[in-house]
């Protein structure tokens, strides 16, 4: 679905969006059961994944959390349901320079420069094989901003399966 809007150059604009535009967002899925004690699924912007302490990584874009649900004996074996979380990008894709409404580019820009890793909350980094539930799947949305006073008007969302296919966690491409 590509639009002749241009994300970086729409005349009309509000707060920095254009009035038409694509919402890019990346969805995280894991089962809980999978991290030793509490922890987060990092999303960065980057070339690669930044070294050093990933919480406070200007390439770091925002976090799915994982809460463990430990009962009263401490007991850490039962597995719990899956949880999702969102980590939207438009903004962060706008201040970057991105042409948001460029499907084809903005899905070519993520797939080099999106990146996922997972940690517990005292900075133990776990290694993405061994989360083998880990879901990342990256979506855009058409948006239409409205008058004043109104919520903007979304679309469907459309999964963008190529940006992260072929890597640990990423969304798989089903064949038929």
């Amino acid at each position: 679905m590509e639009s002749s809007d241009s994300g970086t150059a729409n005349s009309s604009s509000v707060g920095g969006y254009p009035t038409k535009y694509q919402d890019w967002f990346v969805q995280v899925t894991i089962n809980p059961s999978e991290f030793p004690t509490s922890g987060y699924v990092h999303i960065f912007l980057s070339e690669s994944v930044p070294t050093g302490d990933w919480t406070t990584s200007p390439d770091r874009v925002g976090d799915v959390a994982i809460f463990k649900d430990h009962d009263s004996f401490g007991s850490n074996n039962r597995r719990e349901a899956a949880i999702s979380g969102q980590v939207p990008l438009t903004r962060i894709l706008l201040e970057k320079g991105q042409d948001i409404n460029n499907i084809a580019e903005t899905e070519a820009y993520l797939t080099t420069q999106l990146h996922w890793r997972c940690a517990t909350v005292d900075g133990v980094k776990l290694p993405l094989e061994n989360v083998l539930s880990l879901l990342v799947k990256v979506f855009s949305a058409p948006v239409e901003r409205r008058g004043v006073g109104q919520f903007p008007r979304r679309g469907t969302p459309e999964v963008h399966q190529s940006v992260t296919h072929g890597r640990l966690g990423g969304f798989a491409i089903e064949t038929e």
